[in-house]
């Protein structure tokens, strides 16, 4: 079913995740400030996301955020992935549905 499919896409998007958190290191500044940008939030409010002070917010964004900083942020891309994956209405549940469809074609032959 399509539901087991996300589910599948889900574990290993974690799976991807995970690895690429183990080999490239801890995610920087930029890449902390790239990922708050990237959902439209301002300092404050990302700050405000983690239990942080924008202070503390800035300072991670010009050094390097620690690492729980950096795993939290992986579980929430996967949370986010998750809820757009389980609507459905939503653009990436579409595009599963397609993919899968031409999968199951592809299989057929």
């Amino acid at each position: 079913t399509l539901k087991m499919h996300c589910k599948f896409i889900i574990n290993v998007t974690l799976c991807l995740i995970i690895n690429l958190t183990k080999t490239r290191g801890q995610m920087t500044g930029f890449e902390l400030r790239l990922w708050r940008k990237g959902l439209n939030l301002t300092q404050e409010q990302a700050a405000a996301m983690f239990g942080l002070t924008r202070r503390t917010w800035n300072r991670y964004e010009k050094m390097n955020p620690p690492k729980a900083v950096d795993l939290a942020i992986v579980a929430l891309s996967i949370r986010e992935l998750e809820t757009e994956l389980n609507s459905p209405d939503g653009i990436l549940s579409m595009r599963l549905k397609v993919l899968i469809s031409e999968i199951n074609k592809i299989s057929d032959k």
